[in-house]
């Protein structure tokens, strides 16, 4: 058996490897696992089958579901009456316990297109008990009992790519739980932790063969790739992303805190089209459960989340979002019940999203939320049931935008097929040029032989030769035909070359065959119809001379490509003063730079902003449009967003560039102020951007802001 074990493992680490499946990806996986149980409980060892369902998302990231259920397993259950000084193992009862299992979970695989890949798991779940035993009061009472434990589960494997959509896992996993006090499965020596921490690891091998449906396959080549790139966000490599916006927070009706709007936003990276790390930070709005453009310090909200696309961004878009964070509650926030006991606490959440792409540059989105936390005052350390975890409602909204670097991928595309059907043609023209060369030096050798034969006056011989001289000329008119054309461009197959060239080879024997009825002859003396026969093949012969002299003089033998070389790159005209406005293109607005600034406020309030700027080139004009969005702190503090279009001056110092706006806006001040937003200020290119420094005046001077900061070409 260990020898039949090595040699199944020993073949799949010489199999070839296969194309790893990428975008996105169904997966159903059949399981079984094993798992040693902690020493501290009574359980035997137990195995389990069950399955997984999911999603991948490229060839590194998954999120995954599953259900497990026990086949019999036995353990000696207690009585909670018992002393540990008591002769408790004679008392444990027998019995069968029911055991499932039921959460989610993410996978990382850490390779990709390899016949063996290492990955890690992370996830949890609930657990069920399920198990009779003899009633205290009455042991010929059978009472059936139930318990549920949350647990978290860690797990590092590797996975075999059996082919290219079916893929063996064998992994390594520990589930760990806090064991309730009560349990009737646990070891009555156990010592129960003081500050709550019943922590037991248990450990489990498992076995999967995963099935992954839809996607498709990786390949290697440039031309799969650019033509990938028509179906992807539109950018090479990753991207940085920035995500102002607002949510609403709707607690469970048990808990003490008021629902809430928040505002704030998320920043982080996208490492593919597909897959991409925020991290967020949103403050609650002036009052509970009213929106306002006016934050307080009482109530914050900040944590990171895994956003997961469920198809190429090219359109309204679903969404996977899983995240963790931290609510923190300030000293004077006031409960439901008009007190100040409310305490800081980590919850976790996962939902649905949809996005809508307004541009490559901009996406507006929302998305629904589950928030998991548990009881007001608990420690997250200390949960055991689920009951604990009670369950809140998030929604969020806001605009995205994404900073990267752009790639057009219908040029890329267009560009990568000119580039392979320029190869493809120069080795077809090659490979005409061999065969021309071939025929021509074959002529000259029948020609030869014509002139032996001839002078020796064995006419018969002549004869054949000349036919033969006749059908490969033929075959050099095919080439010839083949490899001119009004455009001098040629493009040939392999199998156009094979049916010319069986052509050539039916239509000699034809000939070979005709000519050797005609021309059975006793003797080397030629016959009439013979000298008729050599006339009228060497009249042919003259005619294909004459044609092949006058090609010779229009056409070159070596055909010539005269598309343009797609290989060198276009020069667009020269960059307009202003670090990253340019010319040319044919996009009405381009998105191009990205601002961040600091300064203060003053006005009917006395503030410190900190903000950022997007800038969108207006066609090839000295215009940009201008969002605005920026964050006062003070003794109010609160948001205001803007939309402006920006006039850049062009003077004759050259590094030097004044500009002037003029927009409208949400500001924050005393109030809440709407209106206009004029803009005064100038930028010096620096370090491949530029820093900037400006004026505004806002709502007609109700507040206005001195900004200094720097502006990021991209």
């Amino acid at each position: 058996m260990k020898k039949f074990i090595f040699t199944v493992f020993f073949a799949l680490m010489l199999t070839n490897a296969h194309s790893q499946i990428k975008d996105v990806t169904f997966a159903v996986s059949p399981m079984g696992e094993y798992t040693w149980w902690n020493e501290n409980l009574t359980l035997d060892n137990s195995t389990f089958w069950g399955g997984r369902v999911g999603f991948g998302f490229g060839p590194l990231f998954e999120i995954r579901g599953f259900y497990q259920k026990s086949f019999d397993v036995k353990a000696s259950l207690r009585d909670l009456n018992w002393e540990v000084a008591d002769n408790w193992a004679d008392k444990m009862t027998n019995s069968h316990v029911d055991i499932s299992r039921y959460g989610g979970e993410m996978k990382f695989n850490l390779m990709k297109s390899r016949v063996f890949a290492p990955y890690i798991t992370l996830g949890g779940g609930v657990q069920n008990f399920s198990y009779d035993i003899p009633s205290v009061e009455d042991p010929a009472v059978i009472l059936d009992m139930k318990e549920e434990q949350l647990f978290g589960a860690l797990g590092f494997g590797t996975k075999f790519n059996l082919s290219d959509r079916i893929v063996l896992s064998l992994e390594a996993k520990n589930t760990f739980f806090n064991v309730n006090e009560k349990s009737y499965y646990l070891n009555p020596e156990y010592v129960f932790s003081e500050d709550g921490k019943n922590r037991l690891h248990n450990w489990s091998a498992v076995a999967s063969l995963d099935f992954y449906f839809g996607g498709v396959k990786t390949d290697n080549d440039d031309i799969s790739r650019a033509y990938d790139r028509l179906f992807s966000d539109g950018f090479r490599g990753m991207k940085f992303v920035l995500e102002p916006g607002g949510a609403y927070l709707n607690f469970h009706e048990e808990s003490l805190f008021h629902d809430q709007y928040f505002l704030g936003g998320a920043a982080g990276v996208d490492f593919s089209s597909l897959v991409g790390l925020r991290a967020f930070y949103y403050q609650a709005t002036e009052e509970p459960d009213k929106l306002s453009l006016n934050v307080n310090n009482d109530l914050s909200m900040y944590g990171g989340n895994i956003i997961a696309r469920l198809n190429q961004p090219r359109g309204v878009n679903p969404y996977l979002n899983i995240g963790a964070g931290y609510l923190k509650v300030g000293d004077n926030y006031i409960d439901k019940t008009g007190l100040k006991a409310m305490k800081s606490a980590p919850f976790a959440f996962g939902g649905v999203g949809l996005e809508i792409p307004l541009s490559k540059y901009m996406a507006l989105y929302g998305s629904f939320n589950a928030v998991f936390s548990v009881q007001d005052g608990e420690d997250v350390l200390t949960v055991q049931d689920p009951s604990q975890v009670k369950t809140s409602l998030m929604y969020q909204a806001g605009m995205r935008f994404n900073l990267g670097k752009a790639v057009d991928a219908e040029s890329a595309y267009s560009e990568r097929i000119d580039r392979a059907v320029l190869e493809e043609r120069e080795i077809n023209n090659q490979r005409i040029n061999d065969l021309r060369a071939e025929y021509e030096n074959r002529i000259a050798e029948l020609d030869n032989e014509i002139d032996l034969a001839t002078a020796s006056q064995d006419y018969t011989k002549a004869a054949q030769i000349i036919e033969e001289r006749n059908n490969v000329e033929t075959l050099l008119k095919k080439v010839d035909s083949v490899g001119v054309s009004e455009s001098n461009l040629i493009r040939m197959t392999e199998e156009d070359l094979n049916r010319i060239v069986n052509e050539v080879i039916n239509e000699v024997r034809r000939n070979a065959y005709d000519y050797y009825n005609y021309n059975q002859v006793p003797s080397q003396q030629a016959s009439p119809q013979l000298n008729d026969r050599l006339d009228e093949i060497e009249q042919k012969l003259d005619r294909n001379i004459v044609e092949m002299n006058q090609l010779k003089n229009n056409q070159s033998r070596t055909t010539i490509i005269s598309e343009r070389d797609t290989s060198i790159p276009v020069v667009s005209a020269p960059a307009r003063r202003g670090a990253g406005r340019v010319s040319g293109g044919s996009q009405f607005f381009k998105w191009n730079r990205v601002g961040v600034y600091t300064g203060p406020s003053f006005g009917d309030i006395a503030t410190w902003n900190i903000g950022v700027r997007g800038y969108m080139q207006i066609g090839n004009t000295d215009m940009d449009f201008m969002p605005e969005l920026y964050a006062a702190f003070g003794d109010k503090s609160g948001v205001g967003i803007s939309g402006n279009v920006v006039y850049n001056i062009n003077i004759p110092y050259k590094r030097f560039s004044p500009y002037f706006g003029l927009g409208l806006g949400v500001f924050h001040g005393k109030k809440v102020h709407y209106g206009t937003n004029i803009i005064l200020g100038g930028d010096i290119a620096m370090f491949g951007g530029s820093i900037f420094a400006d004026y505004s005046s806002r709502s007609w001077f109700k507040q206005n802001q001195i900004a200094v900061g720097y502006r990021f070409v991209f």
